[in-house]
């Protein structure tokens, strides 16, 4: 799963399907943009230029919503905020299509329960236990991978985390991010982008 479907996953209540209590649908669309963004830069194929960023090449990508993000951001600089727009735009309804991606891999149930209401129960609980696991990881491995880091920035800047952890598993990512601000070289990846984009999330 790309980093922005393991988000939507982990912001959904498993059995309602609908997002968990004290998670706003327009956070979660802005920390979904994040985490797209947050892949391309991951996969490098986004990267800092001047004082925002650039798209570095043309090529297509595995997933179509990552090549509909990766499209739309251009080959100049260009601020992380106005980025964000850009792939917002570019996506449609965001949270909808991963939506349908999680339904279309079999993650996710699709049920009508109302004439307007559409909801989304865990069918894999494999893959929602696969997503807590990589929040463990960001908590607690000094070596977990950029992916885990990146869904753990990204979560607690759109309310997910918050959310959806326990008070213990929060207390100890965000003691995990706070460390790694203090000695951002003991981390494999660009963490002052991750950090620009999951601000600009926020604050859009």
């Amino acid at each position: 799963m790309i980093i922005a479907e393991q988000l939507v996953l982990l912001a959904l209540d498993p059995e309602r399907g609908v997002p968990a209590p004290g998670i706003r649908r327009d956070a979660l669309a802005r920390g979904a943009s994040a985490c797209l963004l947050a892949d391309l830069v991951l996969s490098r194929r986004v990267a800092r230029r001047g004082r925002g960023i650039a798209r570095l090449d043309d090529l297509p990508d595995f997933n179509p919503l990552l090549h509909a993000a990766g499209r739309a951001v251009p080959l100049e600089e260009v601020g992380v905020p106005q980025a964000l727009v850009r792939i917002a735009a570019a996506s449609g309804s965001l949270v909808s299509r991963l939506l349908d991606s999680l339904v279309a891999r079999d993650v996710l149930h699709r049920q009508r329960r109302a004439l307007v209401l559409t909801c989304y129960p865990v069918r894999s609980m494999q893959a929602l236990r696969g997503v807590h696991q990589r929040l463990h990881e960001a908590a607690r491995d000094p070596n977990a991978p950029p992916p885990a880091l990146a869904l753990a920035i990204m979560a607690d800047r759109c309310g997910v985390l918050e959310a959806r952890s326990t008070p213990d598993e929060l207390g100890r990512t965000r003691g995990r991010i706070a460390e790694l601000r203090r000695n951002p070289d003991a981390c494999t990846m660009d963490l002052s982008l991750l950090l620009d984009i999951a601000a600009a999330a926020e604050g859009a």
